[in-house]
């Protein structure tokens, strides 16, 4: 073989390789985050304060999903480790368009109410309330 036909062959495996990326990276962007996450399991770390602890067993997250929109409500105390932010930063992270949100507080308990649309990625009401409660503590 010569130099050329060498050389030529590199270049249509070079290129066959590019095309595999490109295929590659267009199913992960088109992949939510959401479904990447959605077998996840809540992870608690040792260094996790007991705050933390009781404020994970105090907090009750339920979702409903309905069409295209899902209604999340949660329930946790209103102890300095300010569950609203982290609600919020919750669905950012999992790429959640917030068409309304409520926040109250009453006797140290916060309530979260939010409608979100639906990514493609979540079909169930349990995946989305595991996938957010990760989110909400990690």
């Amino acid at each position: 073989m010569d130099k050329a036909s060498l050389l030529s062959d590199a270049v249509v495996y070079i290129n066959k390789l590019k095309t595999k990326i490109d295929e590659l990276e267009a199913k992960i962007q088109v992949q939510p985050k959401a479904s990447i996450m959605s077998n996840s399991i809540l992870d608690y770390s040792q260094s996790t304060s007991s705050i933390t602890y009781r404020a994970v067993a105090a907090t009750k997250v339920d979702v409903k999903i309905v069409g295209s929109e899902a209604m999340i409500r949660v329930q946790c105390p209103d102890k300095g480790y300010y569950p609203y932010a982290r609600l919020m930063n919750a669905l950012k992270d999992l790429e959640l368009i917030i068409h309304h949100a409520i926040i109250s507080s009453v006797n140290e308990l916060m309530l979260q109410d939010v409608v979100a649309r639906v990514p493609n990625g979540f079909t169930s009401d349990e995946v989305m309330r595991t996938t957010i409660i990760n989110r909400f503590y990690n």
